[in-house]
Parts: C-alpha cells; structure tokens; sequence
C-alpha cells in the first residue's frame, strides 16, 4: 500500500476510536426495537423456524425518542411516527 492508503486507514481508525467515545458518553437518544426478530431467539428456536418453513424479518424496526430536538425533556418517551414496527413472514421451503 502506498502511504496515502495507510494515511487514509490510520484517520479511518482514529475517528472511528473518537466516534465510540463520544457516543459513550452521550446517553441514548433513540432505541431501535427488533424484538420481534430473530435474532433474540436461540440457535435451536431459530432451526425450529427454519424446519417450519419459515422466518420473520424485520421490515421496518420500531423506533423511540427519548426527549425533544434540542436535547431537553430526556425522561420524556415518543414513538416516532411511521415507525411502528413492521414484520413479515418469509416462507423459505420445506426441509
């Protein structure tokens, strides 16, 4: 690699570094939910999804506001609006 390309990735790391810090210290803001998603399930409940011949994906995750656009009211909690949360379910085949 030439030194502009390891430059390039060495700024790449040190903002990445400097990016999870400052959102560590910042306390949430918005919740994603997919708890209707696969992914929380076991190994062993999702291959009893996948012999059933099916899977629910998550279309659109459901989302949360904690407080208001200037950073105010942060025990205050909102769904924002047209994300509800929609689900669908996947035939994959019989097994």
């Amino acid at each position: 690699m030439d030194n502009d390309t390891l430059q390039a990735l060495e700024d790449l790391a040190r903002k990445a570094a400097k990016m999870w810090l400052v959102f560590g210290t910042q306390r949430c803001r918005i919740l994603v939910d997919m708890s209707r998603s696969n992914f929380k399930l076991s190994t062993s409940d999702r291959v009893k999804k996948v012999r059933e011949g099916f899977l629910e994906l998550v279309l659109v995750p459901k989302l949360q506001r904690f407080g208001n656009s200037k950073g105010q009211d942060l025990d205050k909690e909102e769904k924002i609006a047209d994300c509800e949360g929609v689900t669908e379910q996947v035939s994959i085949g019989s097994f």
